[in-house]
């Protein structure tokens, strides 16, 4: 049996597991000799994990540099150039891409053309365009990297005709061409009907027919739970690596049905968090997630969408806004009762949060302080914080203390014996752990 992905490159199932091993022993080969940022690797190897190759667009969107949004914009062939939205950024940009660059080389991949086609267009050749002539960015945008596919045997599977029909389909389904899609299928179907990619792309190709025909969302439950059970996992196995492209479309059309001021009626477990801001999260549109919920009155009282608003502004790069979410999120859902399935999931997103976190738990601080006064902790760890925080009428009044004091100490450079009498008269024990860690 072979193996496809979304790109059409093709290798046999039994050699999944020994590439992935070459490739992993490369890597960590690499990473001995040449000092890269690790966040930055980070993300290179999951792409080419998850993708099977490195294309310098599909970094920036991770690393939030490019906004989906922006990105679909240029999909649909609205932007003529996409180094047009990443010229107000080439300073962070370039340095960037000049590291993941030199990596991806040092890992001896393939380079290839990228090719992106225009979505919804029914011409095979509508090609985007990533810069114009002598463009810096041109080097960068229009090259990828694939892995080196160690057996040479590999090189006869790419001119089976189903498989060069296979990825023309799937390139068809992510484009959201939905005639070239339907002569793809019919040509597969012709020629290998039993082939296992055929009852899949069918039911992709049927949704997203539906789709661009505006076919209406009679109940936006019943289609949430849809594509998150259904469509979703199938895009995903079919389209491994491409499937979000494919799937922004469904969460878009979805949201245009989900009128949020309902939000606090669905109230059984299969309805709970019906809200525009989760279609926004899956697409991911964080701005459109963070709009939606500042636009909703009270959105700001609920902990899911609390927790989600403050993540959206974390991937945005809003870090200033991220942190007083965090501290608004603390002050307002930390009691004993609420539950803490949302708050764990919402501090295992940002690795910084869940070790300060950890330290906190560690310390017994949770039991000693209170939840509540995570923020205080996050105030000793990293003072400069305290430049960005608002307080508010949910703000403990310790914190206050303790926020005024570092406020103080900082700008007036000397001790404040006012400020911390005031905080060992209200919690003796968070001045003795300012003064340790200070």
């Amino acid at each position: 049996m072979i193996f496809v992905n979304s790109l059409g490159q093709s290798y046999p199932d039994s050699s999944i597991t020994k590439n992935t091993i070459r490739i992993s022993d490369r890597i960590m080969g690499i990473k001995k000799k040449v000092s890269f940022n690790k966040d930055l690797i980070h993300e290179v190897d999951q792409l080419i994990m998850d993708t099977g190759c490195y294309q310098a667009v599909e970094l920036l969107l991770r690393f939030g540099l490019l906004a989906y949004a922006e990105y679909e914009q240029w999909r649909m062939g609205k932007i003529p150039y996409l180094s047009d939205i990443l010229s107000t950024q080439k300073e962070t940009i370039i340095p960037l891409l000049d590291e993941a660059g030199l990596y991806v080389k040092s890992l001896k991949m393939t380079p290839e053309p990228v090719i992106m086609q225009q979505w919804e267009q029914n011409e095979i050749h509508d090609h985007l365009k990533f810069c114009p002539d002598n463009s810096i960015f041109t080097e960068y945008l229009t090259r990828q990297y694939f892995r080196k596919n160690d057996d040479d045997q590999m090189d006869l599977f790419f001119d089976n005709q189903s498989l060069v029909i296979i990825r023309e389909l799937k390139r068809a389904l992510i484009s959201r061409n939905i005639r070239i899609a339907s002569q793809k299928f019919q040509a597969l179907y012709d020629i290998e009907p039993e082939h296992e990619i055929v009852m899949p792309a069918k039911k992709l190709l049927d949704a997203l027919i539906n789709a661009l025909e505006e076919e209406q969302v009679t109940d936006p439950v019943d289609e949430m739970h849809y594509l998150l059970s259904e469509l979703s996992p199938l895009a995903k196995k079919a389209l491994a690596g491409q499937e979000r492209d494919y799937m922004s479309l469904f969460w878009r059309r979805l949201a245009r049905y989900i009128d949020d001021s309902l939000y606090n009626e669905f109230s059984t477990k299969e309805q709970a968090g019906i809200h525009t801001s989760f279609c926004y999260q899956q697409i991911p549109d964080w701005q459109a997630v963070i709009n939606s919920i500042e636009q909703m009155p009270n959105g700001m009282q609920q902990p899911e969408l609390l927790a989600r608003y403050a993540i959206a502004l974390r991937k945005s790069g809003q870090r200033e806004q991220y942190i007083q979410a965090i501290c608004q999120y603390f002050w307002q859902f930390s009691n004993e009762d609420y539950d803490a399935s949302v708050l764990l999931k919402f501090i295992a997103e940002d690795s910084g949060l869940k070790n300060s976190w950890h330290d906190f738990q560690d310390l017994e601080l949770d039991e000693q302080w209170g939840r509540q006064h995570f923020p205080c902790w996050l105030l000793i760890q990293t003072p400069g914080i305290s430049h960005h925080i608002i307080s508010g009428k949910q703000t403990p009044e310790e914190f206050k203390i303790l926020h005024k004091l570092i406020l103080t100490e900082i700008k007036e450079n000397r001790q404040s014996i006012t400020l911390r009498k005031q905080l060992k008269e209200s919690h003796a024990g968070m001045l003795e752990y300012y003064l340790k860690l200070k």
